[in-house]
């Protein structure tokens, strides 16, 4: 005999029954009874096919899809039999009961108090609102706590061709406890399995309900090795401090180096928003550890990061980001940043239309090894940018952009540089279809120079003065595209040409280059007026620009383009290196060849070729091949040596290859290499990845290992391990190195 609720509750006439209690016995079909006895306040309604009242026995009986409402609350079953004298409510045949908050509770008999605080339901199983289900013997409930005796608890998904398989994981425990109030749900001797297999028995642990989305608490408990770390415990701890604070507080112990201690604290404002992290430690790392007087000797390290924005007005924002280390190796080598260079930057900015100002400092902090170089610090680096409207000025549109730099090293180059660029274009479309833009620009400069440096591509020594210069400038670019249909498919062919027209400028030797270095001739910039990527350097004198593109698109099908073009010098000076493929007056053929069938396979294909063809400059193709299940994907890159004085760009010949099998919508596993095919043959990097994934839970085993990453003396291997159960949480750890 199941156990029966005690009498400690409400009035029977909260169920709004009082109506009936006083009508005599009868069959009533289809009725529905609303509370409003004047011996509660709850509002209550009873529907069902059939309702009887038994005056000898003081009961009240429904049957035939009855429905009892109490606010958001519901009870559905084939019977019940409400008793006047115990104030309790008995259900059978395929009850359910829905709570306040969406869960659903399936049982064959419950037994409830009129309020609904308490209740006993037999051979229950649960529906939550996040669609976790827990089940069990019999469950019993006193007010806002819910106890499952024998229980099961999963939220994965069950399998629709065999429901009574068992779910990817679950846990079984004596006794689970669901405090609705305290939203924790609490397990008694309970056994996680995965597959229905036992994995780990533990006589008590608690977790947070489904409806929580942040409490505080452990986040993670993260074991591990790292070589010169030695082995390690670390744990972080969730402290949720308001709805708009948090933060993370971080220790960890290593048998090689000294404890850590570590955090994070983020807070969100009605007009911004604030990031800060940041840890504390003693090691004994060295990043040349053959070259420290003490290397077994002990010292602080540590690191802060930061980031943050904030609305000024409704047109103008400040905002900070800064990340700074005690020494060279500390951040890399615990894996608090993957980053070679860490950058401070602070700004404020303004909308208003479409015109924009920004007004920022930078500075970095250098983390190569081997690398001396004394790194800027810009402070400060205003840059603007104004628009006219469309067809405002001349049928066309005028802008004008420019900057103000201070530039300081100590020791080192300083620059202070002004520069201003005004200028104007107009698209203009014939009636026969040929579209022409044509674009004025007249550009202002000043400069003034402090310990100058040669100039990186030239390799001329910067003169210590100031000076000015104005560089003027006209271009117009021309194309003609031309479309004619073939079968299921469009033909599009576009001939291009551009014409520049500028003063024969020689490069002034007092003007220092900082922002002109990487020079590479591609489809991108083939016909723009300044293949230079800054403004320090300019190529003066007037060329002709030509290519054409063609494209064969099938209807919905997929597609085939290619482009191949070419620049002449007219007249001017030679301002690029040897090998840049700008250096004499007919320019390397740059172009790119890219097919996309369909579904399964596509290619793309960029390349350079000297103007006689008989040397490659750049080779890359990057392609896929294979349905969404297994395939293989990579990347070719052969990139010539290019020469500049100060600085020798190394020929890269470089194949990445990765392949993918996905076993079935569960299993994949992905695995990838990078290899340097000369100068010397080599294995670069390479990576193996393997998961599964479904409805409540997902792992993933990265092990990679990348050659060009030194840190610490070490190579760059990692492993990395990620293992996710939904509404418990993620465990993680960090790359192993």
């Amino acid at each position: 005999m199941p156990q029966r609720i005690s009498r400690a509750s409400t009035r029977l006439a909260s169920l709004g029954l009082t109506t009936l209690a006083l009508a005599s016995p009868a069959i009533v079909a289809q009725t529905s009874y609303a509370a409003g006895s004047h011996q509660t306040e709850k509002n209550v309604v009873l529907s069902a096919d059939t309702v009887t009242k038994d005056d000898v026995n003081n009961t009240v009986s429904a049957s035939g899809h009855v429905e009892l409402v109490q606010g958001s609350a519901m009870l559905l079953a084939e019977h019940i039999i409400w008793n006047q004298s115990t104030d309790i409510v008995t259900a059978t045949g395929d009850v359910k009961l829905v709570d306040d908050q969406g869960n659903i509770n399936f049982g064959d008999y419950l037994e409830i108090t009129d309020d609904m605080r308490q209740a006993f339901m037999r051979n229950v199983s649960s529906l939550l609102a996040d669609n976790s289900r827990m089940a069990g013997r019999e469950a019993e409930k006193d007010g806002n706590v819910t106890t499952i005796h024998r229980g099961i608890y999963s939220p994965c998904e069950l399998c629709k061709d065999d429901p009574t398989q068992p779910p990817t994981w679950q846990i079984k425990a004596v006794k689970v406890i669901h405090d609705t109030e305290t939203k924790r749900i609490y397990y008694h001797d309970a056994t996680f399995q995965i597959d229905g297999l036992p994995i780990l028995w533990t006589p008590y642990f608690s977790t947070y309900d489904p409806s929580v989305k942040r409490a505080s608490g452990i986040l993670s408990v993260l074991p591990g090795y790292r070589s010169q770390l030695g082995g390690y415990l670390k744990v972080n701890y969730y402290v949720d401090i308001a709805p708009d604070i948090d933060a993370v507080l971080e220790a960890a112990y290593f048998t090689h180096q000294g404890p850590l201690i570590g955090g994070q604290y983020r807070e969100r404002f009605s007009t911004g928003q604030i990031q800060l992290s940041g840890s504390i430690t003693e090691s004994n790392i060295r990043q040349y550890p053959n070259n420290t007087p003490n290397p077994d000797e002990k010292t602080v390290r540590g690191h802060i990061f930061g980031n943050g924005e904030f609305d000024l007005s409704d047109n103008w924002r400040a905002g900070f980001e800064f990340a700074r280390s005690l020494d060279n190796i500390y951040v890399l080598k615990y894996g608090y940043s993957s980053l070679q260079v860490l950058p401070t930057h602070l700004f404020t900015e303004g909308f208003y239309g479409r015109d924009y100002i920004n007004a920022s400092l930078y500075s970095f902090q250098d983390l190569r090894a081997n690398i001396n170089s004394n790194q800027p610090v810009a402070l400060p680096y205003i840059t603007y940018s104004f628009f006219g409207d469309p067809g405002e000025m001349l049928g066309g549109r005028w802008a004008d952009s420019g900057s103000i730099l201070a530039l300081q090293r100590s020791p080192g180059e300083s620059v202070e540089r002004f520069t201003n660029n005004a200028s104007w274009s107009r698209k203009l479309i014939s009636d026969i279809g040929l579209v022409t833009t044509l674009n004025a620009s007249a550009e202002t400069d000043y400069y003034w120079t402090q310990s100058p440096a040669p100039d990186p591509v030239t390799g001329l020594n910067t003169v210590k003065r100031s000076t000015g210069r104005f560089f003027p400038q006209a271009y117009a670019v021309t194309s003609y595209p031309l479309e004619r249909p073939i079968g299921y498919a469009n033909l599009i062919v576009e001939p291009i040409v551009s014409v520049v027209a500028s003063p024969t400028y020689t490069n002034d030797s007092a003007i220092p280059n900082e922002d002109s270095n990487d020079i590479q001739l591609d489809q991108a910039n083939l016909f723009s007026g300044n293949r230079f990527p800054g403004v320090d350097r300019f190529e003066g004198g007037s060329r002709v620009t030509y290519g054409v593109k063609t494209g064969l698109y099938n209807l919905g099908t997929g597609y085939t383009t290619l482009f191949l073009g070419q620049s002449y010098r007219v007249s001017g000076n030679n301002p690029y290196p040897p090998n840049s493929g700008l250096q004499t007056r007919f320019s390397d053929f740059v172009g790119e060849f890219e097919m996309v069938p369909g579904r399964y396979f596509d290619i793309d294909y960029r390349f350079e070729f000297s103007n006689n063809f008989q040397t490659d400059r750049l080779q890359e193709v990057n392609f896929r091949i294979g349905p969404d299940n297994i395939g293989v994907y990579g990347t070719y890159l052969f990139a010539g040596q290019v020469s500049v004085p100060n600085f020798v760009a190394t020929e890269r010949n470089e194949l990445t290859m990765s392949a993918y099998y996905k076993f079935d919508k569960n299993w994949s596993v992905t695995a990838g290499e990078t290899a340097e095919l000369s100068h010397p043959r080599a294995v670069l990097r390479y990576s193996l990845s393997a998961g599964y994934s479904d409805d409540c839970s997902s792992f993933t085993l990265n092990i990679s290992h990348d050659q060009t990453l030194l840190v610490g003396g070490t190579s760059g291997t990692s492993v990395q391990l990620v293992f996710s159960l939904k509404n418990l949480g993620v465990f993680a750890t960090p790359s192993i190195h």
